[in-house]
């Protein structure tokens, strides 16, 4: 029910309900110049009530998202994501320090996305940008707010801070390879983790995580179920995701010179002489060092970018894109069609060259 009353020049409306329990609720508005405005305010206020919208709860942005955060995300996400949410808040905190979540608009939304990407990357913003479109989200689930005001906005972002990284070709990466070889020792096992890598595919926490239960010399398997924490040296962690966790094949090669690493007697797969797994920074270097020795420079190359060379050579074999998504423990084949899609591309077009050829013949 709506009541309007004048205080004064200026007009207030209120409205009144009651919950499901029987308890009153009122919400108040003052300062319209006229009643017919002070009119339409309570309707639409009771039009949104009667929708299911939380017209009391009135929380800035910044509010909404930290609490948001806590309850939904904090939880279930990895030290380094948490990282990246903490960075989406002080960017919010940035741009709407003290804006209330309703006062937002789309073109509001879409200047923040304008001037915040006019100096970031382009996979710096889409991350940004899904982030807070997750939090809207829940804000419209939660009755917050009526409607999504990220949705159809354009991403605007900085091309040239992008990271162009110089993937190697298959030629390029068996040089790789052959040089982390030629240049092992088993107390040092970073080349042999270099190798493995571009063997299998698997993570840097994936790889170091490897204990000796997890390597079937039989079954020519290698079973990734958890990961190492290298960034703050807390140990075994969960891997990135339930579907990180599997089983893969491998060749007998790579479990020949894994096979050369027992004379270590350690547990872990990749413990070195100094009872210690090499850092992140120490594989890189080793990899820098291996490239410098096959004679190959590239641009952002770095241990994870092996993932993407192991990828590529499947894909020079012509190894199906759902086998692969399995192989790399994605959730599902479109996470792996988008992550590799510049790939894809190149060997569909290599493909299609061989289908217009084959066609030919008929």
């Amino acid at each position: 029910m709506a009541n309007f009353m004048k205080r004064g020049k200026k007009w207030q409306a209120r409205i009144s309900w009651r919950d499901s329990n029987g308890k009153l609720h009122q919400k108040s508005k003052s300062g319209f110049a006229t009643k017919q405005q002070a009119r339409q305010y309570a309707v639409k206020l009771e039009q949104e009530q009667m929708t299911g919208a939380n017209i009391e709860a009135d929380p800035t942005l910044l509010d909404y998202f930290s609490n948001w955060y806590e309850i939904y995300k904090k939880p279930t996400i990895t030290e380094a994501t948490q990282r990246f949410f903490k960075y989406a808040k002080n960017i919010i905190k940035k741009y709407f320090p003290n804006t209330k979540l309703k006062k937002i608009s789309r073109s509001d939304y879409q200047k923040f996305i304008n001037d915040y990407g006019a100096d970031h990357a382009p996979k710096t913003v889409k991350k940004l940008n899904a982030t807070i479109r997750a939090c809207i989200k829940s804000a419209v689930l939660d009755g917050i707010i009526p409607k999504d005001f990220t949705q159809r906005v354009n991403l605007v972002y900085n091309k040239k801070n992008a990271m162009h990284v110089e993937y190697p070709s298959i030629a390029e990466i068996i040089k790789i390879k052959d040089a982390a070889l030629n240049g092992r020792r088993p107390n040092y096992t970073s080349r042999y983790m270099i190798v493995t890598a571009i063997y299998t595919g698997a993570r840097l926490g994936e790889i170091m995580a490897l204990t000796w239960d997890d390597v079937d010399f039989d079954k020519h398997t290698i079973t990734i179920n958890k990961s190492w924490d290298y960034l703050y040296g807390t140990g075994f962690k969960p891997t990135k995701t339930k579907s990180s966790n599997r089983t893969i094949r491998v060749n007998s090669k790579l479990l020949g010179l894994l096979n050369e690493l027992k004379v270590n007697h350690h547990k872990m797969v990749f413990e070195n002489q100094f009872k210690t797994l090499p850092s992140s920074s120490a594989v890189n270097k080793t990899l820098r060092k291996v490239m410098k020795e096959a004679g190959i420079t590239k641009h952002d190359f770095h241990f994870h970018s092996l993932r993407h060379s192991h990828v590529a050579y499947l894909l020079s074999k012509g190894i199906d894109i759902y086998v692969i998504g399995q192989r790399l423990g994605h959730t599902d084949i479109s996470v792996t069609m988008k992550t590799y899609a510049y790939l894809i591309d190149e060997y569909k077009n290599k493909a299609d060259d061989q289908i217009e050829k084959d066609l030919e013949e008929l």
